[in-house]
């Protein structure tokens, strides 16, 4: 009785096996088709394990690591200007279209599998529905408008004196080799921890792209797998902590001249919910991370070409110092922005920086279909905006616009830059970092004396995507020494 009872459920959990594996397939063939065959943008061009599989990304992405927006570009030599690249996402290689996709005056939601890859998925930045991340955009905005931000410009300039000072004290005339890239990260990590709570951050150089496995799984064993994420972890600690001050009303520094982002957002009226602890953490864990080291990599970038391009240098350095006469008294942020070359070096610095590397997906209003704008790194190197793009070229922000009609009239460059998005979703920061690039790197240039180190175009080229652009594998950093 016994052994007929076990061979009853020995067959019946085989049979149930059996049954799920079967459905399994049978839903995966019924799923492929669909997508290959009656999707909505099955007619849209591209390869068929694409359309049919979100693995295809997965190889580029994972295996190869960050190369999919490589192959991109070879899809669309291959297709057509417009090319399906996942079974939900169409790619849209048009600079013509950005206004379309990232735009102020339609509704524009962001994908879920984008918003996903973060973990702070009660922030704005995160937030998917169109309607809720206007409400708490409006919340913010205020807060990083151009007139707050001149506020603040003095005290990113007390930390541009303070770096040059360094670079003085530690550096000049010795055989020390600096990681300029490391430099600029400090500044803007100090900036971005003053403005959002009058404090400092404990750990001004950590990966910008913490995955969400970090969240899942004991502490202690991923410590033990990546020592290194216990910078990660005292990054977020130390956000948790300003954030409970701010809540319990206890934060210190409240004597500054300026706005502290979230204290202020505490005194806004505001629904429970937008106030909690979780969704300040949340709010609080993007607002410091975007600010660090896209900031300090656009620096880095610029630095870079203007120490390999020694004449563009002296340009850049004959311009400043006309306008800047005594470098012991600092010009102010308006000042510095009135200047045409600085302004057209931060602009190329922006372009080939590649800002944001990764595609920026927004749905489809009219048949909810998601679709992306060229990122950063192949809107900004279009070769009919941008001839000779892959040269570090200042000038051309300062000549006419090129011959590019849209509507019959022909656009500013400004148009196709979207280091910072555009639309309602555009970079919050931007104020920001702009306020940044142009005191720190005003300063550095007016001050200093550098020469480039072991360090290449390979150091700066973008070679991977992370999110950000990366360069080639076992890269260095932007190295130099003071002279």
């Amino acid at each position: 009785m016994v052994h007929c009872e076990t061979s009853n459920f020995a067959s019946n959990a085989i049979t149930s096996i059996l049954f799920v594996f079967i459905a399994s397939v049978a839903y995966t063939i019924w799923l492929t088709i669909y997508r290959l065959y009656f999707s909505p943008i099955s007619h849209i061009p591209g390869p068929k394990l694409a359309a049919a599989s979100w693995w295809y990304e997965f190889y580029f992405q994972v295996i190869k690591g960050g190369q999919y927006f490589k192959k991109i570009a070879k899809l669309h030599e291959q297709y057509s200007p417009i090319v399906r690249i996942t079974p939900l996402e169409v790619h849209i290689d048009d600079p013509e279209f950005v206004d379309t996709i990232y735009t102020n005056a339609e509704r524009r939601d962001k994908t879920p599998w984008h918003k996903n890859a973060f973990s702070s998925d009660t922030s704005a930045f995160a937030t998917a529905d169109h309607d809720l991340h206007r409400t708490r955009r409006a919340t913010l905005n205020p807060y990083f408008s151009k007139s707050q931000i001149r506020k603040f410009a003095p005290w990113i300039q007390e930390r541009a004196n303070m770096l040059c000072r360094r670079f003085q004290e530690e550096y000049k005339g010795t055989d020390n080799v600096l990681t300029i890239n490391e430099a600029f990260s400090c500044l803007t990590a100090d900036s971005v921890m003053e403005y959002s709570f009058a404090d400092l951050h404990i750990a001004t150089n950590f990966p910008i792209l913490i995955q969400l496995q970090i969240f899942i799984l004991p502490r202690s064993f991923v410590t033990w797998l990546d020592p290194t994420s216990k910078i990660i972890f005292a990054w977020l600690n130390n956000v948790e902590r300003h954030v409970d001050d701010v809540v319990k009303g206890s934060q210190k520094h409240q004597d500054v001249n300026h706005a502290t982002i979230f204290s202020e957002i505490l005194q806004s009226k505001r629904p429970p919910q937008e106030n909690s602890k979780e969704r300040l953490f949340n709010e609080a864990q993007t607002v410091v991370s975007a600010g660090v080291e896209t900031t300090a990599w656009t620096m880095s970038v610029t630095f870079f070409h203007l120490l390999n391009n020694p004449e563009i240098m002296q340009k850049l350095n004959k311009e400043i110092e006309e306008a800047w006469t005594d470098p012991d008294v600092p010009l102010d942020l308006p000042t510095l922005e009135a200047l045409p070359y600085l302004t057209a070096v931060i602009q190329e610095g922006l372009r080939m920086a590649y800002r944001g590397a990764a595609r920026l997906p927004r749905i489809s209003p009219d048949k909810d279909i998601p679709y992306t704008i060229p990122s950063a790194s192949s809107c900004t190197t279009t070769k009919t905006v941008f001839p000779s793009s892959h040269t570090f070229a200042p000038e051309r922000g300062l000549a006419s616009p090129p011959p590019h009609l849209r509507n019959g009239k022909e656009s500013p460059l400004s148009r196709y830059m979207i280091s910072f998005s555009k639309g309602s979703r555009n970079c919050l920061g931007m104020q920001l970092a702009y306020a940044e690039l142009y005191i720190t790197l005003a300063n550095v240039v007016r001050k200093n004396k550098f020469v480039l180190w072991e360090t290449g175009l390979e150091d700066v080229v973008a070679d991977r995507e992370f999110l950000l652009a990366r360069p080639k594998e076992g890269s260095l950093g932007i190295r130099v020494k003071v002279v």
